[in-house]
């Protein structure tokens, strides 16, 4: 929600997406997905299910929603003026990285799921890509792909490998498909 300051009503909103969103990455700590239910997240969040309801349509939209955030700050992404595509690329690296770390308590249950997490973030990024380097669509998708799925690697691993290293080894790897 760049830009936007929400009211009084709209902090609740986002504090109560956060509550299902923590409860979830919670549950999915201990369990398994498939043994998750939309009652055990609304449980542990100590909020009714009615009110789950006015948030998501089933438990899949809540994983969904946990790439949320990301992808929005991803789409909100604008280069510098005259930015060459490896500091495009590399901005957009450490955005990723910046937000998995901070939250990476939250995302590591969720990018665990599959790869629900993981394709929103390539697809937020091949876009983004398309639109501020010129890489064709191939090379924009293939370079999404590894970017998501390394970080989700990476965050699943509890980011355990130093930051320069890991944004080096990427923007490297990305470089070459450009």
């Amino acid at each position: 929600m760049t830009g936007y300051m929400p009211g009084k009503r709209g902090w609740a909103k986002r504090r109560t997406r956060r509550a299902f969103l923590a409860a979830a990455a919670d549950l999915l700590s201990d369990k398994d997905f498939s043994e998750v239910s939309v009652i055990d997240v609304c449980d542990v969040a100590g909020i009714p299910r009615a009110t789950f309801y006015n948030y998501f349509a089933d438990k899949y939209e809540l994983v969904r929603a946990a790439a949320a955030d990301l992808v929005e700050k991803i789409e909100g992404y604008k280069p510098e003026e005259g930015a060459d595509e490896r500091t495009v690329v590399s901005d957009l690296i450490d955005l990723i990285m910046h937000y998995c770390r901070t939250q990476s308590g939250l995302l590591a249950p969720f990018f665990r799921i599959g790869g629900i997490v993981a394709d929103a973030v390539a697809v937020a990024l091949e876009k983004k890509l398309s639109e501020t380097t010129s890489m064709d669509e191939l090379g924009a998708c293939v370079s999404a792909a590894q970017i998501a799925y390394a970080v989700k690697w990476w965050t699943e691993a509890e980011c355990v490998m130093e930051d320069d290293f890991f944004r080096e080894r990427l923007t490297r790897l990305v470089g070459r498909r450009s």
